[in-house]
């Protein structure tokens, strides 16, 4: 597919430090007898591509003359694509500031310094004035290519490439689920060892117990029944790339699995943002009690925390004194028939919040895919 592309307006200007220096000599500068206001100018001398002329206006005396000197840009320009330039002059004796100037036009030209220069310590024995004009042009900074980096989640990372590769490189094999239905997960042990460390123990304990390489196999065989093969891809997914799982909000029980699998094969990072998940997308008040308990069970900090606030404040509440308007707003939020009377709205909120009841678990779902 052919693309084609347009910019406007062009790269800034920058100094790169990139000097040339000009020398300009005035023969006989000693015995020059021009009246004060009159002037010369030199022949053009060729620097950063362009070509440049010095002017001098001159006054003074015969043993000190005070001079103005003006560079003279020669060359097509444009205020669109002018020259930049750092100018500083000097002789034997002194010299200027550095000064930065815009040559917008052709033939600009500009004051660049005034000095008062000494006959006998400028100029040479033959009377001969030698200046100097350092010029630093600046020039258009193109952008600079650059690799693009390996990074965490990215699909060109190390860890993407050897998930990419596992038929070919691993070197450790998971058989995942019961003897009539297993899955194979290649795996490498490098990247177990850096991202699971109970579940790299746990490599480590079975070489060691068995001897899987009898028949000349350099790869592990370990089989874990008891986990399933969608938690295991997901949890695999996530140790290799970084990727997050992606849950939907009838996921709950997939979570939780990957919870526990992410604690027992000691993937702390998984298991800290399936910890948020919980307490984000699936925590409410009739699961909060069973979420309580997970937490507890699996040291989780952030989710028993939000588990137990909800419970607490759930149990707390007197439906009995709420009024009719109370009771509809938490049965609208919940997703909930707010019709009939008062009382069978408070049986009808009792049930939501009492875990376990099959028409509470009902409208769990429900709320969850709205």
């Amino acid at each position: 597919m052919k693309i084609s592309s347009s910019s406007y307006r062009k790269f800034p200007k920058v100094f790169s430090g990139n000097k040339e220096v000009m020398q300009f000599h005035i023969r006989d500068f000693a015995n020059l007898k021009q009246e004060a206001g009159e002037s010369i100018q030199t022949n053009s001398v060729k620097a950063h591509g362009h070509l440049w002329k010095l002017h001098l206006y001159l006054g003074g005396t015969s043993a000190t003359k005070y001079v103005d000197f003006y560079m003279i840009y020669q060359g097509e320009n444009s205020h669109s694509n002018r020259v930049v330039a750092k100018v500083m002059i000097r002789t034997e004796t002194c010299s200027s500031e550095v000064r930065r100037f815009d040559f917008s036009t052709d033939h600009a030209c500009m004051a660049i310094g005034e000095e008062f220069l000494g006959i006998d310590d400028d100029c040479n024995d033959d009377g001969t004035l030698t200046i100097f004009v350092e010029l630093e042009i600046a020039t258009e900074k193109n952008p600079v290519w650059f690799p693009r980096l390996l990074t965490n989640g990215d699909n060109n990372n190390i860890g993407a490439q050897l998930y990419r590769s596992v038929e070919t490189t691993s070197d450790v094999t998971f058989l995942i689920g019961t003897s009539t239905s297993r899955k194979e997960f290649k795996v490498h042990r490098c990247i177990i060892e850096l991202r699971a460390k109970s579940l790299y123990e746990l490599i480590l304990t079975e070489e060691e117990s068995n001897s899987n390489n009898k028949d000349g196999n350099d790869s592990t065989i370990i089989a874990l029944p008891d986990t399933e093969e969608k938690v295991f891809d997901v949890f695999l997914v996530f140790v290799y790339t970084g990727k997050e799982p992606e849950l939907n909000k009838d996921d709950e029980d997939i979570a939780k699995s990957i919870l526990r699998a992410a604690n027992r094969y000691g993937c702390t990072d998984l298991k800290l943002y399936i910890e948020s998940v919980l307490v984000k997308t699936f925590l409410l008040p009739s699961n909060a009690a069973a979420l309580l308990l997970l937490a507890d069970s699996y040291s989780c900090a952030l989710l028993k925390e939000a588990a137990m606030k909800i419970y607490i404040t759930c149990n707390t509440e007197d439906t009995d004194d709420f009024d009719v308007t109370s009771l509809r707003e938490r049965l609208e939020k919940a997703n909930l028939d707010v019709d009939g009377s008062r009382q069978i709205l408070v049986e009808r909120w009792k049930t939501y919040l009492r875990p376990g009841n099959e028409v509470n678990e009902n409208q769990n779902k429900r709320q969850r895919i709205e």
